[in-house]
C-alpha cells in the first residue's frame, strides 16, 4: 500500500535513469586529439590572453560531448565528497587554469587528479570563451567520471548573443548565427 493505493499484485520496477559514462568511449586517435588542445589552451602565452584559432573540423567533433550530457541525469546523486564545485568561469581562462593547478598533485594537472563540478557561465565576459569550452568539453570527453558540467544561463542562445559570446567568434570565424 504506497499513497493510499492498493496493492493489484504488479510488479513495479523502478527506473534508475540514464546511466552516467563512467570512462571514456573515444578512440585513442580521438583522445590524443583531446589531449593536444588541452596542451595548446594551458600554454603560457594562451593563459595570458592569447586567443587560439581552432579549425572548424576541429569544432565539429565535439559534437561527440552530446553522449555523455546525454547520459548525466538531471540530478547528479552519486557525486562524491570531496569534489571542488567551480562558480561562473565568463571566458576566464587564466581562472580555470589557477583552479586546475591549484589542485595538481605528484606533476599531474588537477583535472587528472580530483573531480570537479562546473556550474555554469563558461561564456560571455571574458575574451577567451571559446578556449574554456573547448578545454571543458575536451576533459568531459576524457574524464567523464571526474568532470561534471551543468548548465547556467549563459549556455543559452539569446544570452550568448546579449553577453558577447557570439561576437567573440564572429571575431574568430566567418558571421556566426545562433538559432
Amino acid at each position: 500500500d504506497q499513497c493510499g493505493l492498493e496493492n493489484d499484485g504488479t510488479k513495479r520496477v523502478q527506473w534508475a535513469g540514464p546511466q552516467r559514462i563512467r570512462e571514456t568511449r573515444e578512440s585513442s586517435e580521438l583522445q590524443a586529439k583531446l589531449h593536444g588542445h588541452l596542451d595548446r589552451i594551458f600554454q603560457k602565452d594562451t593563459i595570458n590572453g592569447k586567443r587560439l584559432v581552432f579549425l572548424k573540423i576541429i569544432l565539429n567533433y565535439i559534437y561527440l560531448l552530446y553522449r555523455y550530457l546525454k547520459s548525466e541525469p538531471m540530478l547528479i546523486e552519486d557525486v562524491p565528497l570531496g569534489i571542488v564545485v567551480v562558480g561562473d568561469m565568463h571566458g576566464q581562462l587564466h581562472d580555470l587554469f589557477r583552479i586546475f593547478s591549484q589542485f595538481k598533485k605528484d606533476d599531474k594537472p588537477g583535472y587528472e587528479c580530483t573531480k570537479f563540478l562546473f556550474l555554469g557561465d563558461y561564456v560571455d565576459g571574458g575574451k577567451q570563451s571559446l578556449e574554456i569550452i573547448i578545454a571543458l568539453f575536451s576533459l568531459k570527453m576524457l574524464y567523464p567520471d571526474r568532470i561534471f558540467l551543468l548548465c547556467g544561463n549563459h549556455e543559452f542562445a539569446l544570452t550568448n548573443v546579449e553577453f558577447g559570446f557570439v561576437i567573440e567568434l564572429n571575431d574568430r570565424y566567418e558571421k556566426v548565427s545562433l538559432p
